[in-house]
């Protein structure tokens, strides 16, 4: 959920330098003190070099380089502070509107905006690679629901990581974008008359495809291998199995989703698709219940 605006922390960037109360090249204990004695409940490789760390109670993670110290931090869209650059706020905010402002910011001091992984603008002169999310909020029966639209967050780097914030080795650890088709900033369509129209059996099946198949089945089933394959490896937890990766999600490009798998011994079962903006048309099967 997000937190409300009046409750969230106001931090000013200083380019290369620091954000907010966090000074790159600090160590995981000074970002802890720096954050009122806040814990990372979501980490990996806190301490031992090259890690993460995710405040949850700030909306902030923070990567460490080799030598423990700090080189970038990522601003949640819907939790993290309202990061401000000069005269413009960067977080939780509609992302053309943010875009438009960077770009005029940037004009004004002589700077280049290129087009970062996700289309959208970064800036090395900054540090600031700017990204999107989609907003939630509270339905009136009280349940998190998405919202429809997009609020901005970003990654902030240090020097070191400027020149190429989200495949710099650190950050790559967290979240490794490598394999993800490169997004020019446009936002492209299939036309209706080229997508395939799938029948949606709620809770059973979705086209060919039924929850529960294995992966090979599921590449069977579509008659394409997976383009992309997403998984991690265990935590620690003695039921996913001691050190094998495990498979979260494959990539289909030519039919246009991505297959959702439960963690799980082996191969795990399908349990989620997620059509692409350009990808198929679903419609509810008439022998649905609801």
């Amino acid at each position: 959920m997000e937190q409300k605006a009046r409750e969230r922390a106001g931090w000013l960037l200083e380019p290369l330098v620091k954000v907010g109360p966090l000074r790159f090249g600090m160590n995981p204990d000074e970002v802890a003190s720096a954050l009122d004695g806040a814990v990372a409940h979501v980490s990996q490789g806190l301490g031992s070099g090259i890690g993460w760390g995710y405040y949850t109670d700030w909306g902030v993670t923070a990567v460490y380089g080799e030598d423990n110290g700090l080189v970038a931090v990522a601003i949640d869209a819907m939790d993290g502070p309202l990061v401000r650059l000069r005269d413009i706020d960067l977080i939780a905010r509609v992302p053309s509107e943010v875009s438009a402002d960077i770009q005029d910011l940037a004009q004004r001091e002589g700077l280049s905006v290129r087009v970062n992984w996700s289309g959208d603008p970064e800036v090395e002169a900054w540090g600031v690679s700017m990204g999107a999310a989609q907003e939630q909020g509270l339905s009136p029966e009280g349940y998190t629901q998405r919202l429809d639209t997009m609020i901005t967050n970003a990654l902030l780097v240090g020097p070191e990581l400027a020149n190429n914030p989200f495949e710099s080795e650190p950050v790559i650890r967290r979240r490794d974008v490598r394999d993800e088709p490169p997004n020019v900033g446009a936002w492209p369509v299939r036309a209706e008359q080229e997508r395939q129209h799938w029948d949606w059996t709620p809770l059973e099946s979705v086209g060919p495809l039924r929850f529960g198949m294995k992966p090979q089945e599921v590449a069977a089933a579509l008659s394409e291998k997976p383009t992309t394959r997403h998984g991690r490896y265990p935590f620690g937890t003695s039921w996913e199995g001691l050190g094998q990766w495990i498979l979260g999600e494959d990539r289909f490009d030519r039919v246009g989703i991505t297959a959702h798998y439960s963690s799980g011994y082996n191969w795990p079962p399908l349990s989620a698709l997620s059509p692409f903006t350009d990808g198929l048309g679903l419609r509810s099967s008439s022998r649905a219940s609801g």
